[in-house]
C-alpha cells in the first residue's frame, strides 16, 4: 500500500460542495498531505488506512474548510457538531471531539500536528471499537465506526454506508477481503 494508492482513493471522491472551485492541483496537494498522514498512521496496514479514509469521507467529505480549522465557515448543518451557541465541538476531517482526542485539540486548528493527532486518535478509537464490538458478536466493520463515534452502540443506520465505503477503499488499496 503506497501513498499514491491512498491518494488515488481520496481523489476518487467527489469534492465537497464547498470545494468545487478548488483548483485540481491545489486539491491534489491537500489530499497528498492527508494521504501521507493516513499512511503514517496505518503503518502499512490497508485495513487501518481504508477505515480512516471511510471515516473522513463520511464525517467531512475532506472539505477544505474543515481541514483548515474553519468550521464556522461551513454551510449550515455542516459546521463540526456545533453546541447550542454555535461553537464547533469537533475538529479535523475525522470530526474528533476533545473528550476523546485531546491531542488534536491541543494542536493549532488546521495544522499538520492536529491532522496527525486526529488521525492517530481516530485509528485508536476504531481499533478499540472493532475489538469490543466483535467480542460482543457484532460486525468488526460496524464496531470500528462505532468506536470512532464514541462507541456507545456497535451498529446504527450509518454503519452500513461507512462499511461499504471502507470495503471499496480496502479493495483499491489491495486489502482484498480483509476486515
Amino acid at each position: 500500500m503506497t501513498i499514491e494508492a491512498i491518494l488515488s482513493v481520496l481523489l476518487a471522491f467527489a469534492p465537497h460542495v464547498t470545494d468545487r472551485d478548488e483548483p485540481a492541483e491545489v486539491r491534489r496537494a491537500r489530499m497528498r498531505v492527508v494521504a501521507l498522514v493516513v499512511a503514517e498512521t496505518a503503518k502499512g496496514d490497508p485495513v487501518r488506512a481504508a477505515r480512516l479514509i471511510a471515516q473522513g469521507h463520511h464525517e467531512s467529505r475532506f472539505a477544505r474548510y474543515v481541514g483548515e480549522g474553519r468550521c464556522e465557515d461551513g454551510p449550515k448543518g455542516a459546521r463540526c457538531d456545533p453546541d447550542k451557541h454555535g461553537v464547533p465541538r469537533a475538529r479535523s476531517y475525522w470530526q474528533t471531539w476533545r473528550v476523546s482526542c485531546a491531542g488534536a485539540w491541543d494542536a493549532p486548528a488546521g495544522s499538520l500536528a492536529e491532522l496527525r493527532a486526529a488521525a492517530s486518535c481516530t485509528d485508536r478509537l476504531m481499533r478499540a471499537g472493532a475489538r469490543r464490538c466483535s467480542l460482543n458478536g457484532f460486525s468488526v466493520d460496524h464496531g470500528a465506526f462505532a468506536g470512532a463515534r464514541g462507541g456507545a452502540a456497535c451498529t446504527g443506520p450509518w454503519a452500513e454506508r461507512r462499511s461499504r465505503t471502507y470495503r471499496a477503499a480496502l479493495a483499491k488499496l489491495g486489502g482484498g477481503g480483509r476486515s
